[in-house]
């Protein structure tokens, strides 16, 4: 043990050195351990710190437009830090988006508008015009619809004969040529007799002979026209009004369009004359949709006995429901708006949404008429038509402009009873069909012809001024900018 001890001091610096290098390892671990623990809180602090930071800091809202209704509003944007790579993408994502938005609109607008052009070319006049040039306006609108007080064609009357549409004989006309014709075939007859009489048997012959000619009348003004129809199935009776105002009768229990037949006794509104030009492009596109059905495969149109569609019975329009606005500076200082009517007065009793006034009702399509870029006119035609080429006519109401089919009544047709005041089909067999119709009109197209008081209604703003900078600006085009 001695020896031991005597070694250990005589070689001290050797045994310290040892025991130094067996204690470093351990110590060197818990010392590097604590060190760790202290570095990675700092880290963590610095860069919870920093995250802290970039949320505080400024973010951008990315959004696109919506080209489909699949699309939702929370798949179309995006909220995030300033990327300039993502804010290219959006940007270019969006140009593409909103021009394929405009070829689409404008497509939309054309058809939509088509060839439909104001009866009169000072209606509507000037906001800022005299009430003198208002009601000429308001008038020659009445003087066109009505063809005046001095006995000329009216637009509707141009209207029917422009589509081919007409009147069959009349009995008188067919009487006529019958007893014509009766009056040859005896003369005929009687001086061919030895006797100078007819026979009964020859009699018998001519009556046969009669009615195949009297079928021939009938088949004749078939030939002539494209489907039976004049101004007179708009109207219901309502020539007798004081006012003469046509189409007193509602459809499916909704106040009818009031289509004047002669000229007003009293002076029209401006709104008036504006539903009177409105009332005649809904009923142009109708007639067109029967022109449509009734082409051949030129596009030429078919002959009445020929045709799909035979004839026109009725057409009956809603009235379109408009009301005085609500306008704060009317309340305070009187209605601007009187409901007596007058050269810029809307007609008493209408209102905008429905009979009594309130929101605009959804329809069987789920449209809502005056719910943001759009106003719905709804009509109901009565036809006599091929049943077996019904779906022919329906496809056409479609395919003329933005009208849907909402409903449909079939029922026969006495066509003997027809036959006998002049209406020939044909020989395929005919039903009696009841449509109903929901058209759509674009505003962006329609506004320009509405006087300023059916804007004003309808929450129409003014138009910007050229220059005014109206428009939205563009910067910052796709992108949001959160505080």
């Amino acid at each position: 043990m001695k020896g031991v001890l005597g070694w250990v001091k005589g070689h001290i610096v050797i045994v310290v050195m040892v025991l130094v290098m067996l204690a470093l390892p351990p110590t060197a671990y818990i010392i590097s351990t604590k060190m760790n623990a202290g570095i990675a809180k700092q880290q963590s602090q610095a860069y919870n710190d920093e995250k802290q930071k970039i949320s505080r800091a400024a973010k951008v809202t990315y959004t696109l437009p919506r080209i489909s209704s699949s699309e939702s509003a929370e798949s179309l944007s995006q909220s995030r830090a300033p990327n300039d790579h993502v804010t290219n993408w959006y940007v270019e994502q969006r140009r593409l988006r909103e021009a394929q938005i405009a070829e689409v609109t404008a497509a939309a607008m054309a058809f939509n508008r088509g060839d439909h052009q104001p009866l009169v070319g000072n209606f509507p006049p000037a906001p800022n015009a005299g009430d003198r040039d208002k009601r000429f306006a308001a008038r020659a609108v009445a003087e066109a619809i009505t063809g005046g007080r001095g006995g000329g064609q009216s637009a509707y009357a141009l209207l029917f004969e422009r589509m081919g549409a007409g009147d069959p004989p009349t009995r008188e006309e067919v009487g006529r040529s019958i007893g014509e014709y009766q009056d040859r075939q005896m003369d005929a007859m009687a001086s061919q007799s030895a006797t100078g009489n007819v026979t009964p048997q020859q009699r018998d012959e001519l009556s046969a002979q009669l009615v195949e000619r009297r079928l021939a009348e009938y088949r004749r003004g078939a030939d002539v026209v494209s489907f039976y129809g004049s101004p007179g199935v708009l109207y219901d009776g309502a020539e007798a009004s004081t006012r003469g105002l046509g189409g007193s009768r509602g459809s499916r229990g909704a106040a009818a369009s009031t289509i004047p037949s002669v000229m007003p006794d009293n002076p029209p509104s401006l709104t008036e004359a504006y539903l009177w030009q409105w009332d005649f492009w809904v009923v142009e596109d109708l007639l067109r949709a029967v022109v449509r059905a009734n082409a051949d495969a030129t596009g030429d149109p078919l002959p009445a006995s020929a045709a799909v569609v035979k004839r026109i019975e009725s057409i009956r329009l809603d009235a379109y429901p408009m009301r005085k606005p609500v306008d704060p500076a009317a309340a305070a200082g009187g209605d601007p708006f009187s409901s007596g009517g007058g050269p810029t007065g809307f007609p008493g009793g209408m209102s905008v949404g429905g009979e009594t006034g309130g929101s605009p009702k959804l329809t069987l399509t789920n449209r809502k008429s005056g719910d943001g870029p759009y106003d719905l006119r709804h009509a109901t035609m009565t036809v006599v038509v091929s049943s077996a080429r019904l779906p022919k006519f329906l496809s056409a109401i479609k395919a003329t402009n933005l009208m849907t089919v909402t409903d449909l009544d079939v029922e026969e047709v006495d066509v003997w009873r027809d036959l006998a005041e002049g209406y020939f089909y044909g020989e395929e067999h005919v039903v009696r069909a009841t449509v109903r119709v929901e058209s759509v009109w674009l505003r962006e197209w329609t506004k320009q012809f509405m006087p300023q008081d059916v804007r004003t209604a309808l929450g129409i703003p003014d138009d910007p001024k050229p220059g005014s900078g109206g428009g939205e600006g563009e910067s910052g085009e796709g992108v949001n900018s959160e505080g």
